[in-house]
């Protein structure tokens, strides 16, 4: 049983540690990287193969099925789950990712140490030194420890005539604090950072688009200072004859999410032809699915034929379709 809640524990951690590092990257793109949802995945797998521990009960069973309930959501771009503005997952995924650092948090709260009473170690034959170094102190500090690190005898001596007398009964060893201490102060960040997130702050920066690219800012960074689509910072750049620039963490797919069509004049005929024709390839597989096909899947399908498309680029395609199918309806619609 102790091996299922490791398993589950390092599972989770897991998805923690990259949602972690996608925050921390200066340069990360506010699309849901793909490796965060392979986390979330894998951790319900793991959740799902066996049986889950009594202490793991919130974490397995509510907490983590719900953050892939909205992982499915922001990747099929479910309403309220994706930002339009700039395709980063929504509220709603926040708030999941929010209960599960702290289901996380309590799944194996460390417990205060029960220390057996001076008296009883001292009739055990337990010695001075080891109680007051070893058991009842750490790194040179303790109730039965001067400050210059020497032995208290008499207090060990009193404590042990006196039960109470010197070690009240609600003591909490200052190592165990200092466990609870750092756990409180790494859940506290966490939690600031996914409710940043969930409210969608953002930094206005009083610059123009145009004029970032002109001081040479990343992509990345007008995306995000300035709520702007990719596509759109590349259009502006093209009008303005600024070539852009991509920052370093940036790894384009082999569509480079572009959404539209007047992209293509950039590439030669071959290259446009083989990007229309996977454009193409992957509304099909969305259309034919009756639209119930999940982005990760049809990437998972088309890697397997040879193609390198990410999850994310799916998304980006069918989004982008959907959108335009809408506009285009609204345009022909009779009180147009």
């Amino acid at each position: 049983m102790e091996n299922r809640v490791q398993q589950i524990l390092r599972a989770v951690d897991e998805i923690l540690r990259r949602i972690q590092r996608w925050l921390n990257d200066a340069h990360a793109e506010p699309i849901l990287p793909e490796d965060v949802g392979l986390a979330i995945r894998s951790a319900l797998l793991v959740c799902d193969s066996g049986e889950v521990p009594d202490c793991c009960r919130d974490l397995a069973v509510v907490a983590v099925p719900r953050l892939e309930l909205e992982l499915l959501g922001y990747q099929q771009r479910d309403l309220g789950k994706f930002r339009p503005e700039n395709g980063a997952p929504g509220p709603s995924f926040w708030a999941a990712s929010k209960a599960v650092a702290t289901v996380r948090a309590e799944a194996d709260a460390p417990r205060t140490e029960q220390l057996e009473p001076v008296h009883v170690l001292v009739s055990q034959g337990v010695t001075y030194e080891q109680i007051a170094r070893h058991i009842y102190g750490r790194r040179g500090v303790g109730p039965f420890l001067q400050s210059n690190g020497a032995l208290n005898t008499a207090l060990i001596e009193q404590e042990a005539r006196q039960p109470g007398s010197v070690i009240p009964e609600d003591w909490v060893p200052p190592w165990h604090e200092e466990t609870l201490q750092r756990r409180r102060r790494d859940l506290s960040l966490k939690l600031q950072a996914y409710d940043w997130q969930e409210v969608a702050k953002k930094y206005d920066d009083p610059a123009t688009v145009e004029e970032l690219l002109r001081d040479g800012a990343y992509i990345q960074q007008i995306e995000r200072a300035k709520g702007v689509s990719r596509e759109e910072a590349l259009e502006m750049a093209r009008a303005i004859g600024i070539t852009p620039v991509d920052g370093p963490s940036y790894h384009p797919s082999s569509i480079d999410s572009f959404g539209t069509d007047t992209d293509d004049d950039e590439f030669d005929a071959a290259t446009v032809a083989d990007r229309q024709a996977l454009k193409a390839l992957v509304i099909e597989m969305y259309i034919k699915s009756d639209s119930t096909r999940r982005p990760y899947e049809i990437a998972l399908e088309l890697r397997q034929l040879g193609h390198q498309i990410n999850a994310n680029s799916v998304s980006a395609l069918i989004g982008h379709w959907k959108r335009k199918n809408a506009r285009s309806a609204v345009a022909t619609s009779p009180s147009n």
